[in-house]
């Protein structure tokens, strides 16, 4: 069913679009709207221009725009409809769910998961198993606000509790309980509870929706039992793609701009009784670009506080690679003595938890070169090349001359060798080699350097703000055809603003504008491109012919295809003049 378009403008004039954009992203006020990095390219400038009046926002860079619910459905890479209703939610508006073309049996296991949790919690709290269990999450310091915050439960030892519960109370089917791992069933076509005698924490998907439970042995545990189960995967629980606490935690992690990663639940409810709660677990499981691809949504930062054992270096080995290859900024926390973050507040207690996770961060190569400088066995040549080619393995993925050389420096000061020695090696080993600079000045037969292509580029764009401030359809066509992530960033605040202004009103007040919108740090340079920057060859109409525009504008692009050969060490400085003598020659 197609939701009613009085519904949706409804939505939208309830909602304050700047709030709601808040939360996803910084926003600074500047004249009459809000600014703030664009989530939808790699802004390092503030392109991305939210009006509250017009309910509206629009990235002056890439393009992207839309209304509070576009916002919604691109930033979170979520359906419209469900981008509808989180704002409808957002709104106190009332929409009728079960109008909308919504999968009937996702949305029947999800009401069955929701009626098991409820029934867990309902043990815990009002049993006599309850009452044993709750004492023992106490003498763990596990209070009565943990429990409702991570809605823990309690699993009863009878055979078939919930299985009863849920067929003769809710009348649900004991083909779906199967379905969803809560009931198994024998050969005598008896059924059993999967969950018995455990503490149970709930596992949500990135909606807030319960998926799975996690559970936990808290008394007569044997040899013989595993102390936790997990639910099975099912249709609508994909392992390779929920983080325990993602949903509780995503506002919290937008906020902090960083994201904690542990292995267990255990950790993440350590951290929060520690006061950090930008945190999430990955249950046992190898992170994968779905689980990284969620966190990206939401921020760019991770620290990893993994085991210090074999497994956790592995795991924190892959979780380098993988989030590199997503433009993460990377730490990682090592807990002394071998811990992991519970074990370490019991003993040492909350405050020292907070102060080891906060201020003990480091980088994660300098975190693994610890490990494995600590595990040497100085009289052991093979201990001694293990430890070397672990480390070569660690920077061949970050593919950086500048942390390798770092690096490749504290290798040799290690082991009291040559810095050449372990060079030689490490270039023996990698692929990536470790280059000799290119001088940085590349000269042309009319001689024509890269510094002074780039200067050509800033004035050709100081050009362009001068007739954007002046025409009103010249700032069109220029911000239409101009790629503005290739602007300095200094001429693209100018133009952006410029631009915003044009928005509003049909002539150029140059003291309103001034005053009104631009950066008090940019006036100067402002005035000065004014002052300097003119044109004479304009046509009869006192406009500047289309070609010298379209000339202005393909000039500030293709600079940044010379710097990007400039920069490129895979060429040699021969192939470097040719490529860019040919991008002068096409401007001449």
């Amino acid at each position: 069913m197609i939701i009613p378009e009085v519904v949706i403008n409804e939505i939208k004039e309830k909602v304050n679009i700047v709030d709601v954009i808040g939360q996803y992203i910084r926003l600074e006020k500047r004249g009459n709207n809000f600014f703030g990095k664009c989530p939808f390219h790699d802004d390092n400038n503030p392109s991305l221009s939210v009006s509250q009046s017009k309910r509206f926002y629009k990235c002056f860079s890439c393009g992207a725009k839309g209304d509070v619910i576009k916002f919604i459905s691109d930033f979170e890479k979520i359906p419209y409809i469900q981008a509808i209703k989180k704002a409808a939610y957002i709104a106190n508006v009332e929409l009728n769910i079960t109008d909308f073309n919504e999968d009937l049996v996702e949305k029947k296991y999800f009401e069955i998961m929701q009626e098991a949790k409820n029934f867990f919690k309902v043990v815990l709290n009002n049993t006599t198993e309850g009452k044993e269990a709750l004492n023992y999450l106490t003498e763990r310091g596990i209070s009565k606000e943990i429990t409702e915050r991570f809605n823990i439960g309690l699993a009863s030892s009878k055979e078939n509790l919930l299985f009863t519960a849920l067929t003769k109370e809710k009348n649900r089917l004991p083909l779906d309980l199967i379905e969803l791992g809560l009931v198994k069933v024998r050969n005598n076509n008896e059924y059993y509870d999967l969950f018995r005698n455990r503490i149970v924490f709930p596992i949500t998907n990135n909606n807030g929706k319960t998926v799975g439970f996690s559970g936990r042995i808290y008394r007569n545990y044997s040899s013989n039992e595993s102390k936790y189960i997990n639910s099975p995967e099912t249709s609508i629980f994909k392992k390779s793609n929920i983080l325990y606490n993602f949903y509780e935690s995503s506002n919290e992690i937008r906020i902090k701009k960083n994201v904690f990663i542990f292995e267990g639940f255990m950790d993440v409810i350590a951290a929060y009784k520690a006061g950090i709660n930008n945190t999430v677990a990955t249950m046992g499981t190898a992170l994968t670009k779905d689980h990284v691809y969620n966190l990206k949504k939401i921020t760019s930062s991770v620290t990893l506080c993994f085991d210090g054992d074999e497994a956790g270096i592995e795991a924190t080995k892959k979780a380098i690679k993988i989030f590199t290859e997503a433009n993460f900024e990377i730490n990682a926390v090592l807990i002394p003595d071998h811990l992991d973050p519970d074990e370490y507040l019991k003993k040492y207690g909350e405050k020292a938890l907070y102060k080891i996770l906060i201020e003990d961060q480091t980088n994660v190569v300098e975190y693994l070169f610890k490990i494995y400088s600590n595990n040497i066995d100085y009289n052991n040549i093979n201990s001694i090349e293990k430890f070397k080619i672990s480390m070569f393995d660690i920077l061949k993925i970050y593919n950086s001359n500048t942390i390798n050389e770092i690096y490749i420096k504290k290798i040799s000061k290690l082991l009291n060798l040559d810095f050449n020695t372990i060079l030689l090696d490490f270039n023996k080993h990698s692929s990536f080699k470790i280059k000799e600079k290119v001088p940085e000045k590349i000269i042309t037969k009319k001689n024509y350097s890269i510094e002074s292509y780039k200067v050509g580029c800033a004035n050709s764009e100081k050009n362009l703000i001068v007739l954007a401030f002046s025409d009103k359809s010249d700032c069109s066509y220029i911000m239409k055809k101009l790629d503005n992530r290739k602007v300095l960033s200094t001429n693209r605040e100018i133009l952006c603003e410029i631009e915003n202004y044009w928005n509003l009103y049909k002539f150029m007040d140059k003291t309103s504008f001034i005053s009104k919108y631009l950066n008090p740090n940019l006036v100067d340079e402002f005035e000065c491109i004014l002052k300097n920057f003119s044109f004479g060859d304009k046509t009869k109409e006192n406009k500047i012919p289309i070609e010298k525009l379209d000339n202005l504008i393909n000039h500030v692009i293709q600079y940044s295809v010379v710097e990007k050969i400039f920069n490129d060490e895979n060429l040699s400085q021969t192939e470097k003049i040719i490529q860019i003598k040919k991008i002068i020659k096409k401007r001449s």
